[in-house]
């Protein structure tokens, strides 16, 4: 059985949200003013070496050192300016979350499952029977097995920010450990993944994991 549904957003993940907004703005807070503080040391320096090193023959070296400083100086900005931009995208993608209060949910009990390795670091694939003719697929890193993944009744939350950027991410697992009835290994894998019919994450398709293999390869 599949269940997909949204809902607003229990007092713990509004908790999480803004404890999140709050870390963030003053994370920003101290990137702008560390760089404020950065270039006017530099600055500073730079003018001090310059007139310390301003001799004839020493000319040269004070030029080299204010070159140094400079290739710094400019990877500090830019390394501050790069952080600076992607705290400040977190930040507006929580708040829209905040401001929107939906959380999504995924309802899952099956305890028929087909597994595919991870051949990589992309995480494994899973795909659940959750009714005669339909799959549900998931996989990725945050579904590496534990001792308790993957369950037979578990519950996946989701939380989004702006272009469907995911601000918050919870999964319970509410059933038994399952043993997945059919694994693929890591080397067999790739030829399924470029099939034409290979599912996006959380998708539903028709059929049985008993000739999922077979489907696949037929699409390629």
């Amino acid at each position: 059985m599949l269940n997909k549904f949204t809902r607003k957003l229990n007092p713990q993940e509004i908790s999480y949200i803004e404890t999140e907004i709050l870390r963030l703005t003053k994370k920003i807070k101290f990137q702008k003013r560390f760089t404020i503080v950065s270039m006017v040391i530099l600055f500073c320096l730079s003018i001090l070496l310059f007139f310390l090193f301003s001799d004839n023959f020493k000319t040269g070296l004070a030029l080299g050192i204010f070159v140094l400083l400079g290739l710094y100086l400019f990877t500090s900005l830019w390394t501050n300016y790069y952080n600076i931009r992607n705290n400040t995208r977190s930040l507006e993608n929580h708040q829209f979350a905040l401001e929107h209060q939906v959380a999504e949910i995924i309802q899952c009990h099956s305890e028929a499952i087909l597994k595919m390795e991870d051949s990589g670091f992309e995480g494994p694939d899973y795909f659940f029977q959750v009714e005669e003719n339909l799959i549900f697929y998931l996989g990725g890193q945050a579904y590496y097995e534990d001792e308790k993944f993957p369950n037979s009744d578990f519950e996946v939350t989701r939380i989004f920010g702006k272009e469907k950027a995911m601000v918050f991410f919870d999964l319970q697992n509410k059933g038994i450990k399952v043993k997945p009835q059919i694994v693929i290994k890591r080397k067999g894998k790739k030829k399924y993944l470029q099939s034409e019919k290979f599912p996006k994450n959380y998708e539903v398709m028709e059929g049985n994991i008993k000739t999922l293999e077979n489907t696949l390869q037929m699409s390629r």
